[in-house]
């Protein structure tokens, strides 16, 4: 009769819920259960398996709460990733595009001091053909000089010989002082040739680096976006777990209301047992 008694107090603890979850509204009607034996057992294990599910079911559906508070900590730290890698791209852009802006202005430079070049080359032919010519005319009067001498040796004190050897000699003196400065102006372009070719050669050697600059922001650019894309791929879906978990947390939200309200019933179960247990003792 003891331990019937302890087993009914026990019974009694968790009937409030045992009655919710079996569908059982009147205390006696549960007391009828549990005092016809095994079915109240029965019923007893039934409500714990219940119970236990329900329990393992918001564990995990509480797990999951926890994983949205690590969600939401994750992603401004990768919102703020994203804007930085924007940031860094868009940089990047810039400095491709001046890098572009570089290259375009040195290929006008050189291609203005390849014309230089050209131009300059020409004007060296223009004199040296100069020279070679007043050159040969220096020869042909040297010649007819030292023809007149042969020819009239006896006449070289005539006025008119002495005015056409005079003039040869002025000739000549010019020609020899234009075929001078001729080689001096042809030095200086030489000089100012070389110096354009080693300036065009710094600037090929600078223009050849711009490009190989401009081939590795490139690479930067794409690999940046690629990041950029898989940043974005990820936002989303942490996006999506927020939304579901959002959902989830509503649905928790349901449950302890629903939980608040079992359990106010339970106390108003326990109430109503304390009230019966002088019925109860009559046993």
């Amino acid at each position: 009769m003891n331990s019937q008694k302890i087993i009914l107090y026990v019974s009694l603890a968790v009937s409030g819920v045992i009655m919710a979850v079996l569908g059982f509204q009147n205390p006696l009607t549960l007391l009828g259960v549990i005092a016809g034996g095994g079915a109240g057992f029965s019923g007893m294990m039934v409500y714990y398996r219940r119970l236990d599910q329900e329990n393992a079911r918001l564990q995990q559906q509480l797990n999951a709460y926890q994983e949205y508070g690590q969600v939401e900590q994750q992603l401004p730290r990768l919102q703020n990733s994203y804007s930085d890698l924007v940031t860094q791209n868009q940089q990047l852009e810039e400095q491709h595009q001046q890098t572009t802006d570089n290259l375009a202005q040195i290929n006008e430079q050189i291609a203005g001091k390849r014309e230089r070049l050209r131009q300059l080359n020409q004007s060296l032919e223009d004199s040296e053909q100069r020279r070679e010519t007043q050159q040969q005319t220096l020869n042909n009067l040297e010649e007819r000089i030292a023809s007149l001498n042969q020819d009239y040796p006896n006449l070289s004190d005539q006025e008119a010989l002495q005015r056409e050897i005079q003039e040869l000699r002025s000739n000549r003196s010019g020609l020899q002082g234009e075929i001078q400065s001729l080689q001096q102006h042809t030095e200086q372009k030489q000089e100012r040739l070389q110096q354009l070719e080693t300036q065009l050669e710094t600037q090929q050697n600078e223009f050849n680096q711009q490009q190989q600059q401009q081939v590795e922001l490139a690479g930067d650019i794409r690999q940046k976006q690629s990041q950029q894309q898989s940043l974005t791929e990820e936002i989303e879906q942490l996006q999506q777990q927020k939304e579901e978990l959002n959902q989830i947390t509503t649905d928790l939200e349901f449950l302890r209301v629903n939980y608040d309200r079992l359990d106010a019933e339970r106390q108003e179960h326990e109430n109503r047992i304390e009230e019966l247990r002088p019925e109860i003792e009559r046993l």
